[in-house]
């Protein structure tokens, strides 16, 4: 394993905490570079509230060091009503690892939370993560299952989705 990522902490919403939040992963990054591994935290909608001007996303971001991977939940950014492919391109090099979660925004008509069929600019999200993002895993996650599917026929149709826009 080279990647620790947290998926949640109540401190990083919290103005105060989550500065100290950003410096013990600063810190972490440090002790794990020399091992040849990385730190990061994993965005839910909570992390797109904002602080004055910046989503704390954003101040996480400014916050901690290069080194400390900003692994976005594209479903959930979306979700929280930002463009995963704009937070992807904000932050060069600091998507390491990028969760390719199918998501249906309210009012579109048609659309399956399945990879290719959701409303996610998921071309744009592979580009963007191939040039800038300095991505190495892509984790597709379903956590919902459309028309009354299994999780392994979801999974296997997201599959077929990540094939095509991964070429």
């Amino acid at each position: 394993c080279r990647f620790l990522v947290v998926p949640s902490d109540r401190a990083f919403t919290d103005p105060e905490k989550s500065k100290a939040l950003a410096e013990s992963f600063n810190r972490a990054s440090e002790k794990l570079k020399p091992l040849g591994m990385a730190c990061g935290y994993h965005n839910h909608t909570a992390e797109f509230k904002k602080d004055g001007d910046k989503t704390f996303w954003d101040l996480f971001a400014e916050r901690t060091n290069r080194d400390v991977i900003l692994q976005q939940d594209c479903g959930w950014t979306m979700a929280a009503g930002f463009d995963p492919v704009e937070y992807v391109k904000k932050y060069p090099g600091r998507t390491r690892t990028t969760h390719f979660k199918p998501t249906v925004k309210e009012g579109d008509a048609g659309k399956k939370a399945i990879l290719g069929q959701d409303s996610v600019d998921w071309a744009g999200v592979y580009s963007a993560c191939r040039k800038v993002g300095g991505t190495e895993w892509l984790v597709v996650e379903q956590e919902t299952y459309p028309d009354g599917k299994s999780p392994m026929d979801c999974t296997r149709e997201s599959l077929a989705g990540l094939r095509k826009i991964t070429g």
